[in-house]
């Protein structure tokens, strides 16, 4: 049974205890080990959220997000988002900064294979010495969006859709068509 353990306060312990089954058929929620609340009824119940009074009387909000590609659990007290949950922008910036430090480490990896070890394969999906320069870039923008640097992200996220798009259409252009192994890579 998954669950998530949560500070109530910033830096405070990790009182707040929330646990579901891989259905979302029962979200149980404990403060202090001691239950305050389910939410029974399945995804559409959790997708609807219940609040839960807390012992000191704060309003607790447990709802299920979902998009295209995730689902999370946004937890939020009395309006505002609970620390180390999915929607507290301190778990977000740290996602932000680890997905470009990730971005940053693979292409220069790859990047150093293929210019190391002559892969064609590789070379052909568009990997090589611009890789180890994208990465390198984005090992900067990394380090400037863990300093939460807004325009840092926003500069990332444009060269990264940049980078995907030209990609695709560079491949398609050289060998005849998109290069499913490419757009999948990228898509990771």
């Amino acid at each position: 049974m998954p669950k998530q353990l949560l500070a109530l306060e910033r830096n405070g312990p990790k009182r707040l205890e929330i646990a579901w089954d891989l259905r979302w058929r029962m979200v149980t929620v404990k403060v202090d080990s001691q239950e305050i609340g389910r939410i029974e009824g399945g995804m559409e119940a959790v997708q609807k959220g219940q609040e839960f009074i807390l012992p000191d009387g704060r309003v607790l909000l447990v709802q299920l997000k979902r998009n295209l590609f995730s689902a999370n659990l946004e937890v939020k007290m009395d309006g505002k988002p609970v620390p180390g949950s999915s929607t507290d922008p301190e778990s977000r910036w740290r996602t932000a900064y680890g997905i470009l430090f990730f971005l940053a480490g693979l292409n220069i990896i790859l990047g150093l294979v293929v210019w190391l070890f002559d892969i064609t394969y590789l070379a052909s999906i568009g990997l090589g010495v611009s890789s180890i320069l994208f990465g390198l870039v984005f090992l900067v923008l990394g380090y400037f969006v863990r300093q939460k640097s807004k325009a840092a992200l926003i500069i990332a996220i444009i060269i990264f859709t940049i980078d995907a798009i030209s990609g695709v259409f560079l491949s398609a252009a050289a060998t005849g068509n998109p290069g499913a192994s490419g757009i999948v890579l990228r898509s990771i």
